[in-house]
């Protein structure tokens, strides 16, 4: 059965990522003063995890103190490892989760705003291509009519939305706060400051995601401080598929990502593109000799294309990304 699954944040959260901390005003590695902001945006990741506790907490099946001597029951239900990249993943009763967007409390959805919407106009507005080949670095592609680097390299914020129904460009989504944190490690100047994230009353964040069990509403916590969310979860029809809505979105046939993008391989840019690059890090799983669960970060770095990033070839057929199952790796193609 496939549910919208609403989160709603009851408090500011704190999602982090391999570069959490900015010094501030330092031009060294060595600084007196840090600022630590948080990510608007839960990963994808994250939310997996998520909806695997809320599982085995509404099936009664979470062990409190992580101890698993017959692992069988939440193996079956939420599969027997944490999400990893470069596997075939089985999370058990979980079948599929969409990339992560935005609703608001008319039931308009939102996602990262095309990288290749020209920054002036409030709606939607792709820049227009020339029919001109030039030769650059990355070998003979086209660029935008009257191109011009300090014009059309006017990036869009990572808060900037798109409302699907009307094409409207939204960067007023987000709200922050500052609170003052304690460094316990150090004696002295041991202060610091940390930027929380809350989404307007009126939002909140979503996924579709296809259950082979129920999930019920309830109240999670996500993030590095285990903020609180309020979770709905409504029914959807079977055949519901985000993806169809974003397609009809007047464009100029570019490929868009709709998810990070973990790369596989070193992309070969035949034409123009613009995107923005991160990393990611995931979690692994393991039992120890006593039979309790050990969580720990990943060795393993990944290179990431972040959502919004878009490209004027066919870089969907190409092998470049992993399998998309989870709400990874999803690539639409704007324009149908």
């Amino acid at each position: 059965m496939k549910y919208l699954i609403k989160l709603t944040p009851l408090e500011p959260y704190f999602f982090g990522g391999e570069n959490t901390f900015r010094i501030a005003g330092a031009s060294s590695l060595i600084s007196e003063s840090y600022y630590i902001s948080s990510l608007p945006l839960p990963s994808q990741t994250t939310i997996l995890g998520m909806l695997r506790y809320v599982l085995l907490e509404q099936n009664y099946l979470l062990n409190t103190d992580r101890v698993y001597e017959d692992r069988s029951k939440q193996n079956e239900l939420i599969g027997e490892k944490a999400y990893m990249v470069d596997a075939d993943n089985r999370l058990g009763k979980i079948r599929s989760v969409s990339p992560l967007f935005i609703m608001d409390n008319k039931g308009e959805k939102y996602i990262p705003a095309p990288l290749n919407h020209d920054a002036v106009h409030s709606f939607y507005s792709p820049l227009e291509m020339s029919d001109t080949v030039i030769s650059t670095s990355h070998g003979s592609i086209h660029v935008p009519k009257d191109y011009d680097i300090k014009s059309h390299g006017r990036f869009l914020g990572e808060t900037s939305y798109m409302r699907i129904s009307d094409k409207a460009i939204v960067s007023d989504i987000f709200e922050s706060c500052e609170r003052v944190g304690i460094d316990k490690n150090k004696k002295d100047e041991a202060y610091f400051k940390k930027l929380y994230m809350y989404l307007k009353k009126e939002y909140c964040f979503a996924v579709a995601a296809e259950l082979d069990t129920k999930i019920s509403d309830t109240v999670c916590y996500m993030g590095r401080e285990k903020s609180c969310f309020k979770l709905n979860a409504e029914p959807l029809c079977d055949s519901y598929d985000i993806t169809k809505e974003i397609e009809e979105v007047c464009g100029d046939g570019v490929w868009y990502a709709f998810s990070d993008l973990l790369l596989k391989k070193h992309i070969k840019y035949t034409d123009y593109s613009i995107v923005k690059t991160g990393t990611l890090r995931t979690l692994s799983s393991s039992y120890d000799s006593n039979n309790k669960l050990k969580i720990r970060p990943s060795e393993k770095l990944y290179n990431v294309i972040k959502a919004g990033s878009v490209f004027y070839f066919d870089v969907a057929s190409e092998d470049y990304f992993y399998n998309d199952t989870y709400g990874l790796n999803k690539l639409v193609k704007l324009g149908g």
